[in-house]
């Protein structure tokens, strides 16, 4: 590696015979503005709203608020994780799979329509007719 010494000209500047390697300072400089810019851009909140009247609870809204965690959505009132199973420029498929009790759980999110949907699946519910109902309703990006 090449060193370039910068000698002093007076006690103000620079302390005697202060060596910089080659850039080294400038690309950490790059690195750390680089990383704050992509987490800015990678960093999205989804709140997603649905009406509750299929559930039995006319009138009742409930909301779910998927922040961006790194390379997955954290639910902000739960345990809720969800794995990125698929994401382009209109879509976001998310999804958690349980293993201690078998189970899958599934989000998908129209991002150009601002639209949402959910289920919650167990082997059970394969057998139920007709099935459960399923969350859909509206969101909205915040960030």
């Amino acid at each position: 590696m090449k060193e370039i010494v910068l000698l002093q000209k007076d006690d103000k500047d620079l302390p005697t015979n202060q060596v910089c390697h080659g850039g080294v300072k400038m690309k950490v400089i790059v690195f750390v503005i680089s990383t704050l810019i992509s987490f800015n851009v990678l960093a999205e909140t989804y709140v997603c709203s649905q009406e509750l009247s299929k559930f039995g609870r006319s009138g009742e809204i409930e909301t779910l608020e998927l922040e961006r965690m790194g390379n997955v959505f954290k639910e902000r009132t739960s345990s809720l994780t969800l794995q990125i199973s698929h994401e382009s420029k209109s879509h976001l498929i998310l999804s958690q799979i349980l293993d201690y009790y078998p189970s899958l759980t599934i989000v998908f999110i129209d991002k150009d329509n601002k639209e949402w949907g959910m289920g919650y699946f167990i082997m059970s519910d394969f057998k139920k007719s007709p099935p459960e109902p399923l969350s859909y309703g509206k969101c909205v990006i915040v960030n």
